[in-house]
């Protein structure tokens, strides 16, 4: 990424936004919501969070785009911009508001060109800012938890656990498609988190069976930065709505639905249900 520390840069933001959100946490009108539309609401800790990322981007001198969740995008220092930023001040602001402690700083980066997709994003960091934990995966460098290469022991599990997004109105291959991988599975624990970024980096570590969410609603800004860990993780990413997903293109910023797992006997079965 040039002469600029890419890493040393989001690890600064997270470090210094984090505290942010919680402070403010403590302070109920950060959770309410100051404008919706289209689906997603904006509350006053995501205008924070999000401002006070743009500023550190702004001090580090950098020319840049930066595709936020909520003031679209924006250009920071005068010029041609060299880097784009995709930014998630605040992935599970839903559980910020509940005061469920699992929520994330999502943050992806590329260098800036006409018509990039995913597969330009070259670093991504997802910060779990309950418990500190920093996720960081750098193109052709690898993935790391809080600086040491990430791994996850399976054998600590019981049974596996899969994080499953539908609604209601779910065609009904779907839904014979996980009941067929449950049968042959010979079951596995559901869980629905909350927090995307979070829940693909845990699929691609092997914490989760798989992450699966049929629902075409999840942005740019859920997975850019969790893309990259699960592609140095060697793990399968699937979109699901026509796309590959190292082809979605950031500038017309698609929802999409998508598979997360490492296991291919899960990738190839959900695929006979999930892909038209």
């Amino acid at each position: 990424m040039g002469n600029v520390n890419v890493q040393s840069l989001l690890m600064d933001i997270v470090k210094n936004v984090s505290p942010i959100i919680v402070e403010k946490s403590k302070d109920p009108s950060y959770k309410r919501i100051m404008k919706s539309g289209k689906g997603d609401v904006t509350r006053g800790i995501d205008w924070v969070a999000e401002g006070a990322i743009i500023d550190r981007i702004k001090a580090e001198g950098l020319r840049a785009l930066v595709i936020t969740e909520e003031r679209g995008v924006v250009k920071v220092n005068d010029g041609e911009p060299d880097y784009l930023f995709i930014v998630d001040p605040i992935d599970g602001s839903l559980n910020f508001v509940l005061d469920v402690p699992f929520y994330s700083i999502s943050i992806a980066t590329a260098k800036f060109k006409n018509n990039l997709t995913l597969s330009d994003v070259e670093a991504g960091i997802i910060h779990h800012v309950n418990t500190g934990v920093t996720y960081y995966a750098e193109k052709g460098k690898g993935a790391f938890i809080n600086g040491e290469p990430a791994s996850f022991d399976s054998s600590v599990l019981d049974k596996p656990v899969a994080s499953i997004y539908i609604e209601p109105t779910v065609e009904q291959r779907v839904l014979t498609g996980l009941a067929e991988l449950y049968r042959r599975l010979n079951g596995f624990k559901i869980r629905s988190l909350g927090a995307a970024s979070l829940e693909i980096t845990m699929a691609a570590l092997g914490k989760l069976l798989f992450f699966l969410d049929v629902r075409n609603r999840l942005r740019l800004y859920d997975i850019a930065a969790a893309y990259v860990m699960a592609k140095e993780l060697n793990s399968i990413i699937l979109a699901m709505d026509g796309y590959n997903i190292d082809d979605v293109p950031i500038n017309e910023q698609p929802r999409v639905s998508l598979l997360v797992t490492r296991s291919r006997e899960v990738a190839e079965l959900l695929k006979q249900f999930l892909q038209h």
